[in-house]
């Protein structure tokens, strides 16, 4: 009986055994990183009082956390085309879990936000190189239904860690809350570091042919070119358009939870603080919304699936403007919705609507090719001439640094819309009310959509990219469609005059 390989093929399909385990550890992965990350934001109101401090102080509890994420990204790129993706999330889990559960048993205001910060910069490996490594180890329809499934693993971990975390402050107060949410995100963490498959450490090649030079160089990032592809993406419209878009979605998003506690325990509903732990079970909603997305995208396009989601973002933070509990559920279960859809779609898009660089290609002819039009079949073909598709990268090759560059941008835009809206929304929560923080989140979510909308040929766009980039192309015109694709390739070696 043949073994089942331990190892994802990036020719299969998610119903493959090693594709099915790398799912899972991911899933696990991003369950620990929100359920750290997100678990204080029950427990905003109880700080609040603990410590005599402002709405927009309490905020950066949360804000600490996703500004440290967002300072740790790109650095967390480059540590793992040195030591292999796989290698760099499990430092990152087993770090953020140590700082989270020290969080707890801090002495004070300044030792969280210090502890906060750490955890922060821990796990920001996961968001910065999740995405990246399914978009290597997966076919690119499946890797647009795996970020469907580990986006949900992210919106479980949240719901988790906030309803246990608030549930639990409540009556025992909010360092035990915060330690059992702690422990529950340590057990995720444990399952992500036993299902996640290794890396190889080289690449499959026949004994009785050598390393060629080009293949040599085609395999590390030159320490010289390692900020090429940062660059291409931020020279690109169409990535600076996605990222805008990550700023816009989490901003939307952290705005609304860090201040929705407040909003329900004050005045007209005055809810005791174990039953606004219990809105955040919308939470669950979510989980389904960024699958069901993904699935949208492949009938209607990224750009209108996108736009969609931050027109449900606005309706529902527009109806939470009512005063009844009611609307607060309702509109709170769409802006979830729209929210964890949208992330879905902008997160994966990203790394694969990266600008192709050249520095992809782990094999070239010596001579470049001419311009020219490719069928896909001839894409193929010119992929098997230069590559086996047998072949499997090592974790340092460069298949998957400028994927990785590329969800790291994106996440730091992410992120820092979190840190910086956050805070806002609770100055204007502190001046205006909670009709200053719709207002906020109103116009992000508007803008989101708008924006959505001018972004109608990315999508062709990024699967010409796609199949460009695996035969080695430094450039991939627009497409109208995907019957064809324009590709300039030339060797990894050449420097662009």
């Amino acid at each position: 009986m043949t073994a089942k390989s331990d190892q994802p093929n990036v020719h299969g399909r998610l119903s493959n055994f090693a594709n099915r385990k790398l799912l899972i550890a991911l899933f696990c992965a991003g369950f620990s990183t929100f359920a750290q990350l997100y678990a204080p934001q029950a427990l905003l109101p109880q700080l609040t009082t603990a410590w005599g401090i402002t709405f927009g102080q309490a905020g950066l509890v949360v804000s600490m956390g996703t500004i440290g994420l967002a300072i740790g990204v790109i650095p967390w790129v480059l540590v793992a085309s040195r030591i292999g993706t796989v290698r760099a999330m499990r430092a990152a889990v087993v770090v953020g879990t140590v700082c989270t559960l020290l969080t707890s048993v801090a002495p004070g205001y300044e030792w969280v936000l210090a502890l906060r910060f750490l955890t922060g910069l821990a796990v920001g490996a996961v968001p910065a190189l999740a995405l990246a490594h399914l978009n290597t180890r997966l076919p690119p329809n499946s890797a647009v239904k795996a970020a469907g499934v580990y986006i949900a693993g992210n919106s479980l971990g949240g719901l988790v860690g906030r309803i246990m975390a608030g549930a639990i402050a409540s009556t025992l107060g909010w360092q035990l809350g915060l330690l059992m949410a702690s422990g529950t995100a340590a057990v995720a963490a444990l399952g992500f570091l036993m299902l996640i498959p290794n890396e190889k450490t080289g690449m499959q090649r026949s004994q009785t042919q050598p390393q060629t030079q080009s293949q040599t160089r085609a395999e590390a990032p030159s320490k010289l070119r390692w900020a090429q592809p940062f660059l291409a993406n931020l020279r690109s419209p169409a990535q600076l358009k996605i990222f805008t878009q990550g700023f816009l979605i989490m901003g939307a998003f952290v705005t609304i939870y860090n201040y929705m506690g407040y909003r329900l325990q004050e005045d007209p509903f005055y809810l005791p603080p174990i039953i606004t732990t219990a809105v955040f079970a919308v939470y669950l909603f979510g989980t389904f919304a960024s699958i069901y997305a993904t699935a949208l995208v492949t009938r209607f396009g990224r750009s209108w699936v996108l736009s969609g989601t931050g027109i449900l973002v606005g309706v529902g933070i527009v109806v939470t403007l009512l005063p009844y509990l009611a609307a607060q559920v309702g509109g709170l279960v769409l802006a979830t919705m729209g929210f964890f859809a949208g992330q879905a779609i902008a997160s994966g898009w990203a790394s694969s609507g990266m600008p192709v660089t050249g520095l992809e290609a782990t094999g070239a002819p010596e001579e470049p090719w001419e311009l020219e039009d490719l069928e896909h079949s001839q894409v193929r073909q010119r992929l098997d001439a230069i590559r086996p598709p047998t072949a499997i990268s090592s974790p340092q090759s460069t298949d998957n640094f400028p994927r990785s560059q590329a969800g790291a941008l994106y996440t730091l835009a992410y992120y820092t819309g979190g840190s910086v809206m956050g805070w806002l929304g609770g100055e204007l929560f502190e001046a205006f009310g909670w009709p200053g923080t719709v207002g906020l989140v109103a116009l992000l979510a508007a803008t989101s959509a708008g924006l959505a909308l001018t972004m109608g040929g990315d999508g062709d766009r990024s699967q010409s990219n796609e199949a460009c980039l695996e035969i080695g192309a430094v450039t991939a015109s627009e497409s109208s469609g995907y019957g064809s694709i324009r590709c300039t390739v030339r060797s990894p070696h050449q420097e662009k005059p």
